[in-house]
């Protein structure tokens, strides 16, 4: 793949920070806002606080941030067509086409190869835990543990898996209703019923196997690491033919789409942390509109303060 591969596939589902800069006349305190829709609130503690009391504070505003990211990129996610240029576009027709051309002339071929291959379909049962939501309770618990034991960034991959896993599985719920396709079958791969309970494309285990490889990449961007986490969402794919539950280009779309996602939704995260950056080398306070809250509570008392 070329490196503008990767970079065409950033843009499809993102904007760029230079557009939101000069979209407006805002400055760098305003434009994450953009980028987030819900107001910036957070539960204050220090260092001196029990631990206990820092662990739940932590955990609330890790919570509401997740959801604060998750809704913000649904909607970024959503209009970001708006933005597109052509090649973008020439992207999404190319994608369309090579879709078009597995329905029509390879996707009952590669089923038969696959029927006909009693270890292939060993093999897709065998890596089934992998795709049925074990893997990215594993991969985010692990993420979460050692970011517990060690550094902030292995929580903020956590909750950017969660976060992105969450739109994708929305994403392709809603394209599956849409597109209505049979799963394999006897009335082969061009059966389409729209808006019936036909879920075959795209492959939801698919798209949320390329979710969680694209943000593992894009945050620790080095080979071995791209090999392996895209290495096993391709085995998903091929596991979820071996086991006849989806068409090559039921596949061949969740993949994009999971992709896609990923992407978009790393790029949104580091546009607002070099947002952050450039506020705090700047010297800008934080907006007033923005409420942070303290909690405090004894055995006597219980004290909620509201910072505007």
């Amino acid at each position: 793949m070329t490196k503008a591969a990767p970079r065409c596939a950033t843009r499809l589902m993102s904007f760029s920070l230079t557009w939101l800069l000069a979209a407006a006349p805002a400055t760098a305190q305003d434009t994450i806002d953009d980028l987030l829709l819900l107001p910036d609130s957070r539960i204050e503690y220090s260092p001196e606080d029990p631990m206990l009391s820092r662990t739940w504070r932590r955990t609330a505003n890790e919570s509401y941030r997740f959801v604060n990211e998750t809704v913000s990129d649904s909607w970024n996610l959503l209009r970001a067509p708006i933005d597109w240029e052509m090649r973008e576009w020439l992207l999404l027709a190319g994608l369309a086409g090579v879709a078009t051309g597995f329905i029509y002339g390879l996707d009952n071929p590669i089923r038969k190869q696959a029927l006909g291959s009693n270890k292939f379909h060993k093999f897709g049962n065998d890596i089934r835990f992998l795709s049925d939501g074990t893997g990215l309770a594993v991969l985010t618990g692990g993420f979460l543990l050692s970011g517990m034991l060690h550094r902030d960034k292995e929580i903020e991959t956590a909750r950017m898996l969660l976060s992105a896993s969450v739109i994708g599985y929305g994403a392709t719920v809603v394209v599956k209703r849409g597109v209505g396709r049979e799963r394999p079958g006897p009335h082969g791969p061009r059966q389409f019923d729209p808006f019936s309970d036909n879920f075959s494309m795209p492959s939801g285990e698919v798209s949320n196997a390329f979710v969680m490889a694209t943000i593992v990449s894009q945050q620790y961007p080095n080979w071995p690491v791209r090999v392996l986490s895209y290495g096993l969402a391709t085995t998903v794919g091929a596991g979820r033919l071996a086991r006849d539950d989806h068409w090559a280009s039921d596949v061949i779309v969740g993949a994009a789409i999971g992709t896609a996602i990923g992407y978009g939704v790393s790029r949104f995260h580091h546009e607002r942390r070099a947002v952050n950056a450039e506020r705090k080398k700047l010297g800008l306070a934080p907006k007033r509109d923005r409420v942070h809250h303290s909690l405090s509570a004894s055995n006597r008392s219980l004290q909620w303060r509201m910072r505007f």
